[in-house]
């Protein structure tokens, strides 16, 4: 083997197993430690007569001495490292921003989701209020035709309409427990039933408000003209 021959086998032998021995010195002891290491191993290597023989080396066609081509060599090596540094910080970037994305469609996912529950609860809401209003509106009817077949109407004077009403009250608190804590409805069956309040006239006198065109007062009108006609006979 000659000496061109020998110095392949050795730069072989170099990149191979040398180069990863320098990398782990400049990792773990840094700059100088693996600066005094290279020049070590190329004196070494120029001891067993394998080396240049005017103790200089040639890259790219420039000449370098040994402590320029150790320069080189550590240079070399310090840009593969921070350059795996970088790639796998970038690595880290992109799965921490993979993180990240995944985190921010999941809670936009959620808020979407939860403005959907907000808007169907809202819709339930005005649905139940309106159903609300509307059984109070036909309980507080159906309440007044109960009272009215119930009880007798009362006369226009407010003894006898205060009867009326707290008999009326008592009954219904015997019916519907609890029925006079719910205001909306208390107030709407007074509001329906007409025999719960007085009207006063000063040329027909006192009566009793009726919602309903004045059908009691034709009733009870109706109700004279028979007297009438049976003491006629």
């Amino acid at each position: 083997m000659n000496n061109s021959e020998k110095q392949d086998s050795n730069d072989e032998f170099f990149s191979m197993e040398v180069d990863v021995y320098l990398k782990r010195v400049y990792i773990e002891q840094g700059y100088e430690a693996a600066m005094v290491a290279t020049i070590d191993f190329l004196k070494m290597w120029e001891s067993c007569n394998v080396g240049p023989k005017n103790l200089t080396y040639e890259v790219d066609g420039v000449i370098l001495t040994r402590e320029d081509y150790a320069i080189h060599v550590i240079d070399g090596i310090k840009l593969y490292v921070h350059g795996e540094a970088m790639r796998t910080e970038n690595l880290e970037t992109s799965w921490e921003e993979e993180d990240d994305m995944e985190l921010l469609n999941n809670v936009e996912g959620l808020i979407s989701e939860q403005y959907q529950q907000y808007t169907t609860t809202i819709r339930e809401i005005e649905e139940h209020l309106i159903l609300r209003d509307t059984l109070c509106d036909t309980l507080a009817t159906n309440i007044r035709h109960w009272a009215h077949f119930r009880f007798a109407k009362p006369r226009s004077t407010k003894e006898s309409v205060g009867i009326y009403s707290a008999i009326k009250q008592t009954m219904l608190k015997t019916i519907l427990p609890g029925y006079s804590f719910h205001r909306a409805l208390s107030n709407k069956i007074k509001q329906v039933d007409p025999w719960t309040r007085i009207v006063g006239d000063s040329s027909r006198g006192a009566g009793i408000c009726n919602e309903n065109g004045n059908e009691d007062a034709q009733r009870l009108a109706e109700s004279s003209q028979k007297d009438k006609k049976k003491l006629k006979k």
